[in-house]
């Protein structure tokens, strides 16, 4: 399991029931991971329907063990320090998202 991932790397979700449950196509959308501090990982991705439409955004939060369980690496797109943030979003993931 991967638990080296860096602020600003790519993301996408894998085919998980809780990322189904939560409104995340698995392979739909590229996020981005924006902190990693303190065991967690706080991420943003678009949540997209299974018609293909945007639906929202999540910016979650969650340990690094549950990132690990729903997100993988992207493997085209490389890290983009844009998405970098000081802090952590507030709502957990999943808790807050179904």
């Amino acid at each position: 399991m991967n638990l080296n991932w860096a602020e600003g790397d790519a993301i996408i979700a894998k085919d998980t029931q809780t990322n189904r449950s939560c409104g995340v196509i698995p392979g739909a959308a590229i996020g981005h991971i924006t902190c990693t501090k303190n065991n967690l990982i706080s991420f943003e991705l678009p949540a997209i329907t299974e018609a293909n439409k945007y639906s929202k955004r999540i910016e979650g939060r969650c340990t690094a063990e549950n990132f690990a369980a729903n997100f993988k690496l992207h493997p085209f797109v490389g890290n983009n320090k844009g998405y970098i943030a000081g802090s952590h979003f507030s709502k957990k993931f999943p808790e807050d998202f179904f």
